[in-house]
């Protein structure tokens, strides 16, 4: 190995080794709908569309949930700072998370926008595959056993300007508050 290959393979180490203790040290004081996805306790569920939204809408991943971040493997390929991302047709986000547990009350939703490059032909002012922040953040009260169904609308006209809408509520099924 030479000196330069073993100084990189140390600072890679290094940052393993930083990146790991402090996911362990938040571990202890992250909200508790990111510790457990299978709530104890009263809880409502967000379903993101991260596969195959209704016609006329777009995927989503959900960023952050009362300005926490939320941890997913797909945040490599959708960036958190980007509002809304053009890809390429077949496009996958089958490692992003779409279930998300939360306690009953009212809270903010920061999402990422993922709309297919066949759609946005039809924007007449994306220059860009990433629209930086702005748009996308969602206040929803969430209720007791209610699951909720979360898209992009994107107006063709103003694409930046785009919102996540909840377009299906519908009762959990078999629902239990003890888990």
């Amino acid at each position: 190995m030479t000196k330069n290959t073993s100084s990189r393979f140390s600072v890679a180490l290094t940052m393993m080794a930083t990146a790991a203790a402090l996911a362990l040290a938040l571990a202890g004081c992250a909200p508790k709908w990111m510790a457990r996805p299978d709530s104890d306790g009263p809880h409502g569920v967000v379903q993101t569309a991260t596969l195959s939204p209704p016609i006329g809408l777009h995927r989503v991943v959900l960023q952050a949930v009362d300005g926490e971040a939320v941890s997913s493997s797909s945040s490599l390929r959708v960036p958190p700072h980007a509002s809304l991302v053009i890809v390429k047709s077949g496009f996958q986000l089958t490692d992003a998370r779409s279930q998300f547990v939360l306690p009953p009350g009212e809270h903010e939703l920061d999402f990422t926008a993922v709309v297919d490059e066949r759609d946005a032909q039809m924007f007449l002012s994306t220059t860009s595959p990433y629209s930086e922040k702005g748009a996308g953040k969602l206040t929803i009260m969430v209720q007791e056993g209610q699951r909720y169904y979360i898209a992009a609308k994107v107006n063709p006209g103003k694409p930046d300007d785009w919102e996540p809408v909840v377009y299906k509520v519908e009762e959990i099924e078999k629902y239990d508050p003890r888990g």
